[in-house]
C-alpha cells in the first residue's frame, strides 16, 4: 500500500536503515563506474566525475546520499515499500538516478 504524503515526508526525513542502504548502493555504483564501466557508456565522462566525487572523501557518500534523498524517495518501489524495499530496489533506484545527478556536478 502506498504511503500518505505525511508518511512519505516522515520517511524521507527519518534516519532509517533505508538511507544507509542507499549510501552503500551509491558507493557500489561509484566503484563500478570507475572499475568496470566501459568508456562508451552514455554519459560516461559525467558518470566518472560523479563517481570520483563520491569516492574522494569519507563523507562524500553521505553528501551524495543526502543530495539524492528526495529523488530516491520518489522512485515508485521505494515510495510504495519504504523500509521494506529490497536491496535490488534500492540499487536500481540509485543507478537509475546517477545520470541526472552526474550531469549536475
Amino acid at each position: 500500500m502506498a504511503m500518505t504524503l505525511l508518511e512519505q515526508a516522515t520517511f524521507r526525513r527519518g534516519a532509517t536503515n533505508l538511507w544507509m542502504r542507499v549510501e552503500e548502493a551509491i558507493l557500489n555504483a561509484a566503484t563500478a563506474i570507475l572499475t568496470t564501466e566501459a568508456g562508451n557508456v552514455a554519459n560516461h565522462g559525467a558518470r566518472v566525475t560523479w563517481a570520483t566525487f563520491v569516492l574522494a572523501a569519507p563523507d562524500n557518500p553521505t553528501v551524495m546520499m543526502n543530495r539524492m534523498r528526495n529523488a530516491v524517495s520518489q522512485v515508485a518501489l521505494i515510495a510504495n515499500n519504504g523500509e521494506a524495499a529490497t536491496d535490488l530496489n534500492v540499487k536500481n533506484a540509485v543507478e537509475g538516478l546517477i545520470d541526472s545527478f552526474a550531469t549536475k556536478m
